[in-house]
This record gives structure tokens, sequence and C-alpha cells, in this order.
């Protein structure tokens, strides 16, 4: 299914979560992105909300759903869905379901919609896991090892798609998931494979088939390269994420190398990114993420020489 290159008739289901139940700048920044090339913009909170917070994203949204917090993701696209209703839906060329783990736009919404809208497809996302030969996951997943598949912090539907059998079938149909693992083993590693095994048509917005058999996961671990071919999102966990991971699948750049892009090559305000950072996440693992770490020359602290003029080392950025 086509669409016209300038349309803006799609709904957004935008799915939010927040330990404080607070709403931070980047997120009503989103949200305005989001109306700008779209018709209807729900937001579904999972649990609690602050009043503040609440009047916060009515102010930037269309409608805002508060929820139990259950099902994950997909428990919240789910109810999402039935609160608007099918029938409802399919006034829709388009339906995004997406949350709130990335911060964006990094590069204007519409250069992304503009050139996906006049693609012929049933389905489509921003960025992909490439296939994993075999099943991390302890046997969970039933294809038996981790298919290619788009990451579900953003599937955009084809109203054709979204209206059909099959999807109805499958979506309302599926327990909501207990875990996080359930989650990924129930719903975003299968959904893409599932759907293409029916003959449903997809695509992938950032293409990273250069990065098969280097990473799994080019969004974590390539999001630098991704930047620069404008890639408008930037997942938040790479500023916090498991070092680990990070080493296992890298010398250790790869986070830092994406941060750099977005200071680099993007208009992006970075304030709000370290808003969001410093108030929810551990500072031991955001320093070990993105090494911020500078070695200044002690005559600066002593106020004799300006750190201008400071021989200043910086240590991986």
């Amino acid at each position: 299914m086509f669409i016209d290159r300038n349309s803006r008739n799609r709904c957004i289901i935008f799915l939010y979560y927040d330990k404080d139940g607070l709403v931070d700048r980047y997120v009503t920044g989103l949200l305005d992105a989001l109306k700008s090339v779209s018709s209807y913009v729900l937001v579904v909170v999972n649990g609690y909300v602050t009043g503040e917070g609440e009047a916060e994203l009515r102010s930037h949204a269309d409608s805002v759903l508060v929820r139990v917090n259950t099902g994950f993701d997909v428990g919240g696209y789910r109810d999402g869905l039935f609160w608007i209703g099918f029938e409802r839906l399919s006034a829709y060329d388009e339906l995004v379901l997406m949350n709130y783990t990335f911060f964006a736009p990094l590069f204007p919404l519409s250069e992304m919609f503009g050139e996906m809208n006049v693609r012929d497809l049933d389905f489509w996302g921003i960025t992909k896991h490439h296939d994993v030969p075999t099943d991390t996951t302890g046997g969970r997943n039933r294809y038996g090892h981790i298919p290619e598949h788009l990451n579900s912090h953003f599937l955009a539907l084809r109203r054709d798609f979204f209206l059909s059998y099959s999807y109805r079938d499958f979506i309302i149909n599926m327990s909501d998931p207990i875990s996080y693992e359930a989650s990924i083993n129930e719903y975003e590693a299968i959904f893409t494979r599932h759907f293409a095994d029916l003959g449903y048509k997809w695509d992938v917005y950032s293409n990273t088939d250069a990065f098969e058999g280097v990473v799994y996961a080019p969004f974590m671990f390539e999001g630098g390269e991704l930047i620069k071919e404008r890639c408008p999102i930037i997942k938040r966990r790479l500023f916090f994420g498991d070092y680990f991971s990070l080493l296992a699948n890298s010398a250790g750049e790869s986070y830092s190398d994406a941060c750099r892009a977005v200071r680099e090559l993007t208009d992006y305000d970075m304030s709000m990114i370290w808003e969001n950072l410093l108030r929810l996440q551990d500072l031991n693992s955001v320093r070990y993420a993105i090494h911020e770490s500078y070695a200044v020359d002690s005559e600066v602290s002593k106020g004799k020489i300006s750190a201008n003029e400071a021989c200043v080392l910086v240590i991986g950025t």
C-alpha cells in the first residue's frame, strides 16, 4: 500500500512510562514533532503520572489514556488500539505504535515519513535487529533462533494491514506478556517473521545490511553510523547501557561515537537528554557508557590559567 508523500493522515499511539510519573522536555518535544506529521496522537501511560505530568501530556497530544502498568509496551499498544477502536482507525492511512525509549527527532520526521510513504509496504520500522542463528533465549523463541526483526520501539502499520484479519487475530488473541523476556519472545522478535511468512511486505528506514555479521543490534552498537545516514532517533540506553554488552560488541567506543554524532551532526538540544538522564540513571553507568571523562591541568583548578588555555585531554570523546 502506497501513501501520498506529503500525507499526514496517520494515527500515532505513543506508549509512555516514567518511574516518578514526571514528563521531561524530551517527551513533549517529541510529541510536538509527532503532531506535525500526524492527524491524531494518543499517549498511553503505563502506570502512574502526576497531575502536572498528565496536564503536560494533554497539552502536547490529542488524548491521554492512563492504564495499569501491565503487559509492557505491547499491553499498552493493545489497550490503545481497543480504546480508539478499529472502526475509527479505519479512517487513517497509517497507524504508528511507538514508545518513549529514544531521543528524537534528530532530523525532521517529515524526511522519514515522506520517504517511507511512497514505498509499497504493509508495515515498516526505523531500525531492525539482525538474524541470530541460535536461540539465545534458552529455547523460548518459536522459531528456534532469533529471526531478523523490526524493533518494536517504532512500528508503522498501513491501513490494509492493521484492518486485516491476520493482524487483528494476532493482536486481539495474544496474551499480555508477564516479563520483559516474554515481551521480546512473544511479540517483538516474532512479529516481522510471522507476518512476512504470511506474505506481507515490510521494510526498514535505516538500512543496516552493511553490518550483517558484525553486530546483531546496529541501532545500539553502530548508532553513530546510523545518525550519519540521518536516522532520526538515538536510543536512551546508549547513554547508560550495560558495559559488558558494550565491550562484547565493540572496543567500548560505540556509545560515545553515537553521542558525538548527535553533538556534531544534529541540532538536537542535548540539555533535554541530560535533564532526563541525571534524574533517572545511575551516573556511574552513564560514565562507563559514554566515557565523558576529562584530564584537566591542575593549574586550571588553581585559577592560574583559564580552561581555554589549558591542555585538555579528552578521553573517549
